[in-house]
């Protein structure tokens, strides 16, 4: 029901441009945070748009609705089925014994996707065109836009996708390492945050590096979790305040020792940061923080004030885009050596200091990296800093 609930709204608003994202909503009236300063630009010029989610609970959907806002669903699309490859088909011989029967399910499961997905885009191509849409504005995240792009394409309706995150060579969703580039759907532009960023995915990407002309600088479409103040602190006192960022595939095991670690010394003082878009007890569970609670040098966050960011001596973590945020913040950044490591990049471009678990004198090296010299992180934020030229 939500495509029609969407088309009645988009009709009836004359309204021609779609805005996709994958619901992550923080208030303010908008479907994701993470494209914020797009509907601000939108509603600050008076151009109508209408909204399409990647996933919404029936609750949210029921709320936005009541809010006078018709948000269209594309797993609302459910309700077509794929049908899986005859297992004949599919040769495992390569595989051992023990690993055939997890093959065989793995290609099965991938075949129905597959079908669903062709399904979904047949579906889209006759749907689309009755929105009247003069483009569509999404969030750059290839797990889950590839069919409404396709669509969008074969209607002749312009896609501009816009840069939410960090890239790296673990993302392999953009980097498609597999398979030629010119096999691949592409947006019309894609718009990332800097040229720093321009540079990095052009060269980890052979995708991106065959669609180099589609690939434009833009600015940030989010407003970022840190404050980007300069701090004024001056470290007078003994005490080092960490900041660590709550990842969603962090090597948690290991983030707790250095945790412990860390805690070990009275003069070092920890901030665990939340993400605002996931529920904190979920968060709290999954990363076992919950075990530092109540400890009397920990405190636990969510959004950070200019005052918090200001006592944040070192941010420290494994891959997140906060870490970016916080050498653009002009802060002293070191990356964390575990199994879920995803940055050492910045230490190999000279953005972050690295930490090891196995490292005795542990203040000794924070106290190292937060009494860095303020023209270097000037020089690391400057290269990272949003342009929109």
């Amino acid at each position: 029901f939500s495509g029609v609930f969407l088309f009645v709204s988009m009709r009836l608003g004359k309204k021609n441009t779609l805005i996709y994202s994958i619901q992550k909503s923080n208030g303010g009236g908008i479907a994701d945070f993470r494209l914020g300063k797009i509907y601000s630009f939108m509603r600050a010029r008076g151009i109508p748009y209408g909204e399409v989610v990647h996933c919404i609970s029936s609750a949210a959907l029921l709320r936005t609705m009541l809010r006078g806002r018709l948000v269209g669903c594309i797993t609302g699309l459910s309700f077509l089925r794929g049908e899986s490859a005859a297992l004949h088909r599919f040769d495992v011989s390569e595989f051992s014994d023990s690993e055939k029967e997890w093959a065989l399910k793995t290609l099965c499961e991938l075949s129905v996707a597959c079908a669903i997905s062709v399904k979904k885009i047949d579906f889209l191509k006759r749907y689309l065109p009755l929105l009247k849409l003069r483009m569509i504005l999404s969030l750059d995240d290839p797990r889950y836009y590839n069919e409404l792009m396709v669509a969008a394409h074969e209607c002749g309706i312009p896609f501009y996708v816009f840069q939410h995150g960090r890239f790296n060579k673990y993302l392999a969703g953009w980097i498609q390492y597999s398979i030629p580039p010119h096999f691949l759907i592409f947006p019309n532009a894609f718009f990332v945050w800097n040229e720093y960023w321009r540079d990095k995915i052009i060269r980890i990407s052979p995708l991106f590096a065959f669609y180099r002309e589609q690939v434009r600088i833009g600015g940030r479409p989010l407003i970022v979790s840190c404050p980007l103040l300069s701090s004024s602190r001056l470290l007078s006192q003994l005490c080092i305040s960490v900041l660590i960022p709550y990842e969603d595939y962090g090597a948690y095991d290991e983030i707790n020792r250095y945790i412990a670690k860390f805690l070990n010394d009275p003069r070092i003082r920890i901030f665990l940061k939340l993400k605002k878009d996931v529920m904190r007890s979920r968060q709290l569970q999954h990363s076992n923080w919950s075990a530092w609670e109540k400890h009397p040098r920990v405190t636990v966050i969510t959004d950070m004030t200019h005052e918090e960011w200001d006592v944040i001596d070192v941010v420290v973590g494994t891959y997140s885009t906060l870490l970016y945020e916080a050498i653009e913040g002009r802060k002293p950044v070191a990356i964390m050596a575990t199994s879920g490591s995803q940055e050492f990049g910045l230490v190999a471009e000279g953005f972050a200091s690295a930490l090891y678990e196995e490292t005795v004198n542990v203040y000794e090296i924070l106290w190292s990296v937060a009494m860095t010299d303020p023209a270097i992180l000037e020089r690391r934020a400057c290269v990272l800093e949003t342009s929109t030229h």
